[in-house]
């Protein structure tokens, strides 16, 4: 099962400017969802939103908050973004994959793409130095 670097919750809609969706959901509300989303949160923004699966193209699982933003995963790899702004179109991942999955180097490169104000392709190459650290995880 891939593993969603992120905070696995329910509802998918967004939560007012400054609350904490940890604070307005509760346990009876999450089950009474019956399917998987999660809480995605942008620190630096001071936003968070909640996100359902939206639809898969293979391994890629796509999440969708109700404001339309979405996220795609590849194993708990964002590998595209669309509604920030800023987004990520594409993301060579493999690195991080197998990084995290225990059979390749902790330095590798990641190569984003976004599109410039022109839009067009924008390549970044990212030389990555990665530790481990403990996952999160919020029931």
């Amino acid at each position: 099962m891939a593993r969603i670097i992120a905070v696995v919750l329910g509802l998918a809609d967004c939560t007012p400017a400054g609350d904490d969706p940890r604070s307005v959901l509760t346990r009876a509300m999450l089950n009474r969802q019956g399917q998987p989303t999660l809480l995605a949160e942008l620190p630096k923004l001071s936003v968070s939103a909640t996100m359902a699966l939206f639809g898969r193209n293979g391994d890629v699982q796509t999440w969708k908050s109700a404001d339309g933003v979405s996220l795609s995963f590849l194993d708990g790899v964002l590998v595209s973004s669309r509604g920030l702004g800023a987004d990520v179109m594409s993301a060579d991942v493999s690195g991080t994959r197998a990084m995290l999955a225990g059979d390749g180097s902790a330095r590798h490169i990641r190569l984003h793409s976004y599109l410039d104000g022109e839009y067009q392709p924008s390549i970044r190459a990212s030389p990555t130095n990665w530790t481990a650290s403990p996952c999160e995880k919020y029931l």
